[in-house]
């Protein structure tokens, strides 16, 4: 179930109530919401925001309003150096590249009521909800704040308490929540053979050259240019094999036989064995949300069929900004890639999609930056080099499906 509490008391209540009568005896439901202290400082934006589209009705003209506005506090508050001031130049920059949906919802709806964790948790423990974790969960660890803020953590106890404390410390606005039912036992502790029954995803691309011979960090990066670093040989090796097979989950224990096997062949003898080495990575790159665990192994179709066709979810999606990938990533799109989704209905080749593109640009249905429109030629090479990009970018997410099922396409 999922769930979020920006919304008035009463609905809040309910959305609760509803959680505990239909999960199941093990079901987990998430629930967003905002979170003290930290939303008092955006509180100080929302207050600027509500107060100059106070005389404004219609929602458009609310959102219109309200980045005119944001588009001036920057340089209105460039020669300020106090820390309202640099707070404020932060989330103004944040809001003016935001959704418009975003910046009407978190700042201009009439109740947006954030409240502290233990007052959330106090309020699903009345409908029989307790604490599982974060959707978040490297936000759990005190360690990631500094050996002093473990030692006033560890003076706690209770879990609900702790990750209060830890709120107070990170000034924290937000939380993803996962709540459960409160008469199922749990196991909090943390063994890392548990990744031993799991199947794991990754789409961190490794550098050039990785270096299986040494205990040395290497620079692997997430599609946004984030990057994230792996030490061991082992865990080199297995995102190495993941970035490979990737979208498909493979099973711990195969990324682990291949791991060893490319290891193996640089001759490093000694890294073999060190599997505990190797979870521990893992599970800090699961735990900071670069790679993925799964209950089971999955393989998905990422290959490009002769007429290539988009899910239904993808082509449902096409009208809008982004895509659900097969791991419910968000992919945004811009216009071109937005119909060419559209056309991705089996029925077209590469080579005939591109003319259909072609033809939607000289009829001026899609516009193409840079002026003027080059020679037809030219034009032609620059859309299906583009067209194929993308074509290899959704088949790497998961959103094209084989034409006929009964087909082995998988690469």
């Amino acid at each position: 179930m999922c769930w979020n509490l920006d919304a008035p008391a009463a609905v809040q209540e309910k959305i609760l109530v509803l959680c505990a009568r239909h999960l199941a005896p093990a079901g987990v439901a998430y629930v967003s919401y905002n979170t003290l202290p930290g939303w008092r400082m955006r509180g100080m934006l929302r207050d600027i925001l509500l107060y100059h589209t106070r005389g404004l009705q219609e929602p458009a003209e609310r959102v219109q309003a309200a980045r005119d506005l944001l588009a001036n506090l920057e340089p209105a508050l460039a020669g300020l150096d106090a820390y309202s001031a640099r707070y404020l130049r932060y989330e103004a920059e944040h809001l003016l590249q935001a959704h418009p949906s975003y910046l009407f919802h978190e700042y201009l709806e009439s109740v947006n009521e954030p409240m502290l964790f233990t007052e959330f948790m106090a309020r699903a423990g009345r409908h029989g909800l307790q604490y599982l974790c974060e959707a978040d969960l490297q936000s759990m660890f005190a360690s990631t704040l500094g050996d002093a803020a473990v030692t006033l953590i560890e003076r706690f106890e209770d879990v609900v308490e702790q990750e209060q404390y830890i709120d107070f410390l990170r000034n924290r606005n937000f939380r993803q929540t996962l709540l459960c039912r409160a008469d199922q036992a749990l196991e909090r502790d943390i063994t890392l053979d548990r990744l031993d029954g799991l199947a794991l995803f990754s789409n961190l691309s490794p550098p050039k050259k990785v270096d299986l011979r040494r205990n040395k960090e290497a620079p692997f990066r997430s599609p946004d240019g984030t990057r994230y670093p792996a030490s061991h040989p082992l865990t080199k090796a297995a995102l190495t094999r993941l970035a490979e097979a990737y979208p498909d989950a493979l099973p711990f224990d195969r990324v682990a036989a291949e791991a060893q096997r490319l290891v193996s062949a640089v001759d490093a003898p000694a890294f073999l064995d060190q599997l505990d080495a190797l979870r521990g990575e893992l599970f800090s790159l699961y735990a900071n949300q670069a790679i993925g665990l799964h209950p089971q192994a999955r393989r998905v179709f990422h290959a490009i069929p002769e007429q290539p066709r988009a899910t239904a979810l993808a082509r449902a999606q096409a009208d809008g900004d982004h895509l659900a990938t097969a791991w419910h990533a968000t992919l945004r799109i811009d216009n071109f890639a937005r119909l060419l989704v559209s056309y991705l209905d089996g029925t077209r080749t590469p080579d005939q999609l591109t003319t259909q593109l072609v033809a939607d640009v000289l009829s001026g249905a899609l516009a193409v930056p840079g002026e003027p429109v080059p020679n037809r030629d030219k034009l032609t090479a620059q859309v299906a080099a583009n067209a194929r990009r993308l074509l290899d970018v959704f088949a790497r997410q998961g959103l094209l499906e084989p034409v006929h099922p009964q087909h082995e396409l998988y690469r």
